[in-house]
């Protein structure tokens, strides 16, 4: 029932602290989105993305995705992707992830306001050794809900989106979770680039020590 009610009282969480000490820092990613179809059928995405952190003062992360999914109806598709991920944040000890994910997403048109909900199940290993017991994976399931808005005579669509996550696994983090929260306007170019500017607030729930992360995200987007 936790999970069913977390929205309930996320604001009390956002007005007032709580006991444990808390951690926060202002971030930036930066990133670049190809676009292509295969056979009229298969959609294939690759995303690159460069993240900075400490007040986006240091090297973070490069992460790579790499995205494929097929429409089965007018409003429903399912895929699969992989991510790399290259990490540097202590002491420079290189760390490399592995992400492996399925996920269906359902989009809806009304007029000009484009409303998708995305599930996502996934698991990630860092190097050989997640822990001292060895080989185990994180295990996560994600679900986010999207609105975007096409401004008739505008190059410019306003989209919001908040997403929480859900830690399984391993089983002495199963209680953790996260939300995310994005909003920010998306502009068109051309007919085949667009870029975007958000801003994504981040707040983990259940750590001992529980990050808040403000999120300044750029992506240039082409479609090939």
């Amino acid at each position: 029932m936790r999970k069913n009610y977390i929205f309930i009282v996320l604001p009390f969480l956002w007005l007032f602290d709580t006991a444990k000490a808390q951690e926060s820092d202002f971030r930036t990613w930066w990133g670049v989105e190809l676009n292509a179809e295969l056979f009229n059928l298969v959609d294939i995405q690759v995303n690159p993305e460069l993240r900075l952190w400490d007040n986006s003062s240091r090297f973070e992360t490069v992460v790579t995705q790499f995205e494929a999914s097929v429409p089965v109806t007018k409003y429903l598709r399912f895929g699969a992707f992989y991510r790399l991920e290259t990490e540097s944040k202590i002491q420079d000890y290189v760390h490399y992830g592995n992400r492996f994910g399925e996920f269906g997403e359902a989009e809806y048109k009304i007029h000009r306001l484009k409303i998708a909900y995305r599930a996502i199940c996934q698991q990630e290993y860092k190097d050989w050794h997640t822990s001292d017991q060895g080989y185990i994976p994180t295990i996560e399931h994600r679900h986010k809900v999207s609105f975007k808005y096409n401004i008739k005579g505008s190059k410019m669509d306003p989209f919001l989106a908040g997403e929480m996550f859900f830690t399984l696994m391993p089983e002495w983090q199963r209680n953790r979770e996260k939300l995310r929260i994005t909003g920010g306007v998306q502009y068109k170019i051309s007919k085949h680039t667009d870029i975007s500017l958000a801003y994504k607030y981040q707040k983990e729930f259940f750590e001992n020590n529980p990050m808040t992360s403000s999120i300044v995200n750029i992506t240039l987007s082409h479609d090939l």
